[in-house]
């Protein structure tokens, strides 16, 4: 019984609710006829939340609906996160039907999200190259902060990708721009 039962049966029966936790209900003199206690303890019962049910899966059926997640092309390879929520299941009932498939799952993502952050690096790299490139000599007149706030919010690329890409671009050129200056020497 919960808490919450337990507080009205109490006001039910006229006793403190020290004693319905205590058990000493018994012990007081209730106005209320013997008949009616039962059915008080029904509505009581009925009111407390239903209890989960656990439902069998078909175990061919969750076999074949991984096969078909395996199937996908490993650019849209999903997380086993992904698959429990469309079979319906945990990942540990994955882990116990089919554990050498769930590895492959998590290996098929993980070397998506591996291409995923590589490909994310390089666009990085282009754009802030390309953007670098279409100042021309004006380069040395742009602050690292300065290219930063022009191409954070139209590439949507994270922060601190873009960072890093500005600051070896432009600490290449930096490099650079001292070599030609020492060779003037």
């Amino acid at each position: 019984m919960s808490f919450h039962g337990a507080i009205k049966l109490a006001a039910d029966l006229g006793a403190s609710l020290h004693d319905v936790l205590r058990g000493d209900v018994r012990q007081k003199s209730l106005p209320l006829t013997f008949p009616s206690i039962p059915s008080i303890l029904q509505r009581t019962l009925a009111e407390q939340r239903p209890k989960r049910r656990r439902v069998r899966r078909d175990r061919k059926i969750i076999l074949t609906r991984i096969a078909e997640e395996l199937a996908r092309p490993l650019e849209e390879a999903p997380s086993l996160k992904e698959v429990t929520r469309r079979l319906g299941v945990s990942h540990g009932c994955l882990r116990y039907i089919a554990p050498e498939s769930v590895r492959r799952i998590v290996v098929r993502h993980s070397i998506r999200a591996a291409r995923e952050a590589t490909n994310r690096k390089l666009r990085a790299k282009i754009v802030v190259f390309e953007f670098l490139a279409a100042r021309g000599d004006e380069f040395q007149l742009v602050s690292r902060k300065g290219v930063l706030r022009a191409l954070y919010p139209s590439t949507g690329l994270p922060k601190h990708l873009l960072r890093r890409e500005i600051n070896r671009a432009l600490g290449c050129q930096q490099e650079a721009c001292d070599a030609i200056g020492h060779l003037g020497e």
